[in-house]
């Protein structure tokens, strides 16, 4: 019996433990407009789109035009304008990536789009030479050709409980196991004389 509380005691102060939860946040600042629609003109050449969406884990390597859609924990997406499509008035969404062997995203087709007065839409696309549409009623801006990229950032954040853990110094917990180990082996002594 108290060997075995001694290999628990062990293992728990070897085992690296996680106290907070990893989020990978997809940012997109999109390449400027270059025509707009609609009368009178709401959108201007020169203004961009951009936006971003978070997963709680990283995107697997090599993924070939794959829905994600599924794992996106949050999202949002400015049309340049101060309108935005979040997680929260999204009435649709989509997110299809394709990956290189790190998990970085090398091509995409991200649309969201929310139901309401006025209807607005955002999209960002590599296919077919690529590009950025986005309108909001009777508006519209587009850019015809490279769209942008993705960049990836990592954040570890706190588990939902917000109080801290104490934890022992490294020598500290060098030192007890060595007084851990010295005390497994002075029952073992005791034990041997005993029989």
């Amino acid at each position: 019996m108290i060997k075995t509380l001694w290999i628990a005691l062990l293992t728990m102060l070897f085992t690296t433990a996680s106290w907070g939860a990893s989020t990978y946040t997809y940012s997109i600042t999109a390449n400027p407009y270059t025509s707009v629609g609609g009368t009178p003109a709401y959108y201007t050449v020169g203004l961009n789109a951009s936006g971003s969406f978070t997963m709680a884990s990283q995107l697997a390597p090599s993924l070939s035009s794959v829905e994600v859609r599924a794992s996106v924990t949050a999202f949002s997406f400015d049309d340049g304008m101060g309108n935005l499509i979040t997680q929260a008035n999204a009435t649709s969404k989509s997110f299809v990536v394709t990956t290189d062997l790190n998990g970085n995203i090398t091509a995409f087709d991200v649309s969201v789009s929310a139901t309401g007065t006025p209807n607005e839409s955002i999209r960002f696309y590599t296919g077919d030479g690529g590009g950025v549409q986005v309108s909001y009623g009777s508006k519209s801006a587009t850019r015809t050709g490279n769209p942008g990229s993705f960049s990836m950032t990592t954040a570890v954040t706190p588990d939902v409980a917000t109080t801290s853990v104490p934890t022992l110094s490294q020598w500290a917990l060098i030192t007890l196991a060595g007084l851990m180990l010295a005390g497994v082996a002075l029952h073992n002594r005791r034990q041997r004389r005993l029989f």
